[in-house]
């Protein structure tokens, strides 16, 4: 949406459970722009939140990659664009081995398991 006070009118609707008709009739034009404030503040509060994400998955991902490998923080910030891209649904054992090599962890290596000997 190219008009912010129309984008506002369906974020404060929404938020309220109601059609942006509803919406309107309800709500002064001094409250309305209080919202639009807080929406904004909002929007920063979870661009800057998704930064630091990036920048986790980004240091993340550098201690799979071989030395001296370059990232751009663009690479892991999720954008919600225009274009919407095709959902894979993943079989659990395909799950498993993503999240995994996220870690880099062989997800084939079998598991040590640590056996503490009690005393009796």
């Amino acid at each position: 949406m190219a008009d912010p006070e129309l984008y506002a009118a369906f974020r404060l609707a929404d938020r309220r459970g109601m059609t942006v008709a509803a919406s309107n009739r309800t709500v002064s034009r001094n409250e309305f722009v209080q919202w639009m404030a807080y929406g904004e503040i909002e929007i920063k509060r979870h661009d800057k939140l998704d930064y630091y994400l990036a920048q986790i998955a980004q240091l993340i991902d550098l201690q799979n990659q071989k030395p001296g490998t370059r990232t751009s923080i663009k690479q892991y910030l999720i954008s919600f664009g225009e274009k919407a891209q095709k959902v894979v649904k993943l079989q659990p054992k395909q799950l498993r081995n993503v999240i995994c090599g996220w870690f880099g962890i062989d997800p084939n290596k079998p598991k040590e398991v640590n056996k503490k000997k009690g005393k009796r």
